[in-house]
């Protein structure tokens, strides 16, 4: 995290109440005049969202960014590329693995498919690993999904309110996430928009220790959300959706628990209820593999 200091009255490593209980000015508006960042290609003010972002922001939006690349050579653009990740990794200490599709989806930085297109196949890996990031997932290949799960049951949690009905499902109580499938390690937590931000907002220290669970029992944990991923960037602008809390700081909240526990669990948004109970079945057809891949990835561009 970046050390702030006032130029005002020269106190180093102020904290975000100083400006305003001391000169009255809000915070925002502070590291906006004082620590100003400019747009690279436009050269306009970068707009304060979160101390979290605004440090590492170079563009005001992701068309920004875009057009930034293309105006460069394919080699110095993958240095831009990669100079981004290692200031993400020197300020973020404690993130020190590969962002999946999903985290890279709330951030001004290319989708990993845009780079693998443009860039060429492997180009992300090789990104992540010149910036000293270790890699989780596999984008060289497809998964298949082959494995015969016809002879066993799925599993609900008894807490679950909305159930999917899944092929032979038994409803049981989980310690975790709400269906499973039999002798299985993996489980999916279903959540709807508005149980995704309860859970990322007031209920997040319970949520922490249900992941802990999962990984006390060498488990992992897919955190399904039933609603497209632009919906979930604008929530804050849908008239049914009553929360206080910003797009900042869920996605925050997602990237944190991401990169603490790499090994264990995985988000994914689809596009609603039923994209979810066909997406359920089909995932559990990788078990063991789900590890290895982005399965937000898989599903933008289609393959899953």
């Amino acid at each position: 995290m970046v050390n702030i200091d006032c130029p005002i009255c020269n106190l180093k490593s102020i904290d975000k109440k100083h400006p305003y209980s001391v000169h009255k000015i809000k915070y925002a508006s502070f590291i906006e005049k004082y620590y100003p960042r400019f747009d690279l290609l436009t050269k306009e003010p970068i707009k304060f969202k979160s101390e979290d972002s605004y440090f590492l922001t170079d563009f005001n939006d992701r068309r920004h960014l875009k057009k930034y690349l293309q105006s460069l050579s394919k080699q110095a653009g993958l240095q831009y590329l990669k100079e981004y990740l290692c200031r993400r990794k020197e300020l973020k200490q404690n993130y020190g693995f590969a962002l999946t599709e999903f985290e890279i989806k709330s951030l001004i930085f290319p989708s990993i498919n845009y780079i693998e297109r443009y860039y060429g196949m492997g180009s992300y890996k090789k990104l992540c690993l010149d910036s000293g990031l270790q890699i989780k997932h596999d984008y060289s290949t497809i998964p298949e999904f082959s494995r015969d799960i016809s002879g066993r049951d799925f599993i609900c949690d008894t807490r679950e309110q909305k159930i999917i009905f899944l092929p032979n499902m038994q409803v049981s109580k989980l310690e975790f996430g709400d269906y499973t499938l039999e002798r299985s390690k993996l489980f999916i937590e279903r959540k709807s928009l508005s149980d995704a931000l309860g859970t990322l907002s007031k209920g997040y220290q319970r949520f922490n220790r249900e992941i802990e669970r999962c990984k006390d029992n060498d488990s992992y944990l897919l955190i399904l959300i039933e609603e497209n991923y632009k919906n979930l960037q604008s929530f804050e602008y849908m008239p049914h959706i009553h929360s206080k809390c910003t797009w900042s700081f869920i996605s925050h909240r997602i990237r944190e628990l991401t990169q603490k526990y790499p090994s264990h669990i995985q988000f994914l948004a689809v596009d609603g209820r039923k994209e979810a109970a066909r997406i359920i079945e089909k995932i559990f057809q990788l078990e063991d593999s789900i590890m290895l891949t982005d399965l937000q990835y898989l599903y933008d561009t289609g393959d899953l």
